[in-house]
Parts: structure tokens; sequence; C-alpha cells
């Protein structure tokens, strides 16, 4: 079974890199070793600011 992180789990879920922060921790992974993928600048930003590299991607 895959961990689980939800917003419950942090202090500010929402433009903080809390919950990609938090998700790191669970899968016991360096944040600098971690992708996300974002569709969203708030997204791209809280990746960033959780030291993690980040893919953005774009609706058409």
């Amino acid at each position: 079974m895959w961990p689980f992180v939800s917003a419950d789990d942090v202090e500010c879920p929402k433009s903080a890199p809390d919950m990609l922060l938090r998700a790191a921790a669970v899968l016991e992974v360096s944040p600098s070793r971690c992708l996300v993928v974002k569709e969203s600048d708030l997204g791209v930003a809280a990746a960033r600011n959780a030291g993690m590299s980040v893919l953005k991607f774009l609706r058409t």
C-alpha cells in the first residue's frame, strides 16, 4: 500500500511547500530527489520552495 498525505497532515496545505515536504518525509526521500508535476504557477512555486524539481504542464 502506498503512503497517503492529505491537507489534514500539514498546517498550510495550499500555496506552501508543506504538503510536498511531508510527502517526501513519508517516502523517506530527500526533496532534492523529487520531481513534482504541476499545472498552476502556485504549485510550481510551492515545489520550488520545497527544493524540488518541477515539471509544469500546460492545458490546451
